[in-house]
């Protein structure tokens, strides 16, 4: 699969939960590539985000988000982007992920609510994003915990890694 010059995001997965009752997303791509998307805005490349009470599982094996930005250079698009904002938990496994020349962060992981962050990078690169190779952020009371194999991240203007409130083992 592949989104190529679109306007906003390239590839967009979200549970709006618009109907009482929550739901999740259970998602495993494989080989997608997102490439020069976000020039009118949006917020990535590749966004998965479960915006109601549910789990978010994402499961990404090389997948490939490059060039994604707007023309003007006033909002940030990242290049990868899993999002889980209410209750519920975010389950992420990058496998051969590939983040490069992004206007914002390469990989961007964000539990925002009462849930938990549990991440595995593995065999990935982020490199010459404008924001953090990797930003990874957890809000109280859960707990967010990623765990980095072979992860390169050269050349990013924040740094390979940012974190705020999340554990981080085996990071560059």
């Amino acid at each position: 699969m592949q989104a190529v010059a679109n306007a906003e995001e390239g590839i967009e997965f979200e549970e709006d939960d618009d109907v009482a009752g929550g739901g999740g997303i259970d998602a495993e791509l494989v080989r997608v590539t997102a490439r020069a998307n976000g020039t009118n805005g949006g917020d990535a490349g590749l966004k998965l985000r479960e915006k109601g009470d549910g789990n978010l599982v994402a499961r990404l094996v090389e997948t490939v988000s490059v060039d994604n930005r707007m023309t003007s250079d006033e909002e940030a698009i990242d290049g990868i982007l899993l999002q889980e904002d209410e209750t519920g938990d975010l389950t992420a496994d990058l496998v051969g992920a590939t983040a490069r020349r992004n206007s914002g962060d390469g990989i961007q992981l964000e539990e925002n609510e009462d849930g938990d962050l549990d991440g595995r990078i593995r065999r990935s690169t982020a490199s010459g994003n404008d924001g953090a190779g990797a930003d990874l952020e957890q809000v109280d009371p859960g707990e967010g915990i990623v765990e980095f194999t072979q992860f390169t991240a050269p050349g990013n203007a924040d740094g390979p890694i940012a974190t705020e409130g999340v554990t981080t083992s085996g990071a560059p």
